[in-house]
């Protein structure tokens, strides 16, 4: 696992997603998108989103800026950079020993207690079907007032 920090939480992603640690370049924002995605930024020639993690954990913005810490991961075919406030370590987690998390974090699989405190286990498969959907619903509400204002034409 990887540790980091989010916002306020002590996380960790799972390291067979993780493909690079990476300084925030340039962050161009990116219109009409839920605001989880941060922006977007050049990534070795490609076109990256940057994803705030703190607004899909817990709704806490990290707001990221050029030179913060970031994670390149690979999940379910989409590359993503994930902003996070600090890089701690690699490090072996007993992902046996977590206890559920609380309702109100859907993308923390679980919390291991550790001699640093709590260790939020992240599901970057739930973190990315949570952003997706929140992209489609939002695709779907524009879409919609677009057809309903052309409806409502003489």
């Amino acid at each position: 696992m990887v540790v980091v920090d989010v916002t306020t939480r002590r996380c960790a992603l799972d390291l067979q997603h993780v493909r690079e640690v990476l300084s925030l370049g340039p962050l161009t924002p990116v219109p009409a998108i839920p605001a989880a995605v941060a922006g977007a930024v050049n990534v070795h020639g490609h076109v990256t989103a940057v994803i705030d993690l703190g607004l899909l954990i817990d709704g806490t913005p990290g707001e990221p800026r050029q030179g913060d810490a970031s994670v390149l991961v690979e999940v379910g075919g989409y590359t993503v950079v994930l902003y996070v406030k600090r890089i701690h370590e690699v490090t072996l987690v007993d992902v046996g020993s977590a206890v559920p998390a609380d309702a109100g974090a859907p993308v923390v699989q679980g919390v291991v207690s550790t001699e640093l405190g709590p260790l939020h286990l992240i599901d970057l498969s739930a973190a990315l079907q949570q952003l997706t959907a929140q992209i489609a619903g939002r695709s779907r509400g524009l879409s919609g007032t677009a057809t309903t204002g052309r409806d409502s034409e003489p």
